[in-house]
């Protein structure tokens, strides 16, 4: 999609910035914002409330259109309920042009994964118990020092599932984890219905055990797949 185009006059009160009118705006600005016919209006017209609940993109504003250089930022709009990347210059004296990008999306899953970063860090810094990676234990470090796209769950936990709360927190934020990152997340030592039936709550991708089978021999591995599939 086209970034979003505004050209706007400042309104000053002073020193202070306290309004801005829209000259002219771009197609993609109505497609992102959903704001339609704001040419000639002031924003404080199409937007009641705004200079109140964001007052520092007026002062960015407001100070760019009177001669400082441009400036590239993030920032929430309240009364759209969207999150806005923004570029701005002044083309000449108390005018400005911002190109805007929603980045909504992205700042929630930024947002998402910073919760279950901390969530898993609060868990695990009273625990000396690691994550599983394959083989092994690891650090949160690791998830971003290597291409990791598993995450397993120790059976240790799973053994204690569904009957001990801190097993079960922690299970829930290993698999939110893995599901912020776009990661697999394999629970292994599955070995009851009950185990199963929660990790299929929280949409777990996979899980071995014994409820699925026993241990096979590489010799007979060919036959037990043909008969379960």
């Amino acid at each position: 999609m086209l970034n979003g185009l505004a050209y706007c006059r400042m309104l000053y009160e002073g020193d202070r910035p306290v309004d801005f009118i829209y000259l002219s705006v771009n197609q993609a600005f109505g497609a992102q914002t959903g704001l339609q016919d704001v040419v000639g209006h002031r924003v404080s017209e199409v937007i009641p409330g705004i200079r109140e609940a964001d007052p520092e993109l007026f002062e960015i504003y407001g100070r760019v259109a009177r001669g400082g250089p441009p400036e590239t930022f993030e920032t929430y709009v309240e009364a759209l309920q969207m999150w806005f990347e923004i570029s701005i210059y002044s083309p000449k004296p108390e005018h400005f042009v911002a190109v805007f990008d929603v980045i909504t999306e992205r700042k929630l899953a930024e947002m998402a994964l910073r919760s279950s970063e901390e969530r898993f860090a609060t868990v695990f810094q009273a625990s000396p118990v690691g994550i599983v990676i394959s083989k092994g234990y690891s650090s949160l470090a690791y998830l971003r020092r290597f291409p990791i796209d598993t995450l397993k769950i120790d059976q240790s936990f799973m053994r204690d599932i569904p009957h001990d709360e801190s097993a079960i927190e922690i299970t829930k934020t290993i698999i939110a984890l893995g599901q912020n990152l776009h990661m697999q997340v394999l629970a292994e030592g599955v070995e009851t219905e009950a185990q199963f039936r929660f990790l299929k709550s929280l949409s777990c991708n996979l899980s071995q055990g014994n409820l699925h089978s026993r241990p096979v021999v590489a010799a007979a591995l060919a036959d037990f797949l043909a008969n379960n599939r």
